[in-house]
């Protein structure tokens, strides 16, 4: 898979690439958003760590912002700056952009197949669902409430 293709899918894209004799120089956007940050950082810890644990090394990336303005606001572009073999820089950097999708939200709540749907009521800070205080006084009435089974 392209380097471009898999930048898009933690929400960052290439917007400048040059290639200066064995050097590849990317300038990178990074989308807004929790998630895209947490995937974004580990994308850059993990390709930082690969160049670092060579055992013989082939490549090397230096990686820091390119500050710019536009339109009278400061903004900024991440600059990685491959040497060496620079496409095996480059895999590496497609490979730890892939292994951070596995960073994922925290699921906080998800409804059970074939129960009640339960919704919160924020002006009267109740829930209402399965749990309902008239459902349960039905239940009871009609020995639905669990422990005695006649």
């Amino acid at each position: 898979m392209r380097l471009d293709k898999v930048l898009e899918r933690i929400g960052a894209q290439i917007v400048k690439a040059d290639k200066d004799g064995s050097k590849v120089i990317l300038f990178i956007r990074v989308g807004k958003g929790e998630l895209n940050t947490a995937r974004w950082k580990k994308s850059v810890e993990e390709l930082l760590l690969a160049c670092s644990e060579q055992k013989e090394p082939t490549w090397h990336v230096d990686v820091s912002k390119a500050f710019f303005t536009q339109g009278g606001v400061v903004k900024y572009l991440w600059r990685f700056i491959f040497s060496g073999d620079a496409r095996h820089g480059t895999e590496d950097f497609g490979r730890s952009v892939m292994r951070s999708l596995s960073v994922g939200g925290e699921v906080m709540s998800m409804p059970l197949v074939g129960q009640v749907q339960y919704e919160f009521d924020p002006a009267k800070g109740k829930m209402k669902g399965g749990h309902d205080s008239k459902r349960a006084a039905v239940a009871r009435s009609v020995g639905l409430s669990g422990g005695n089974i006649q």
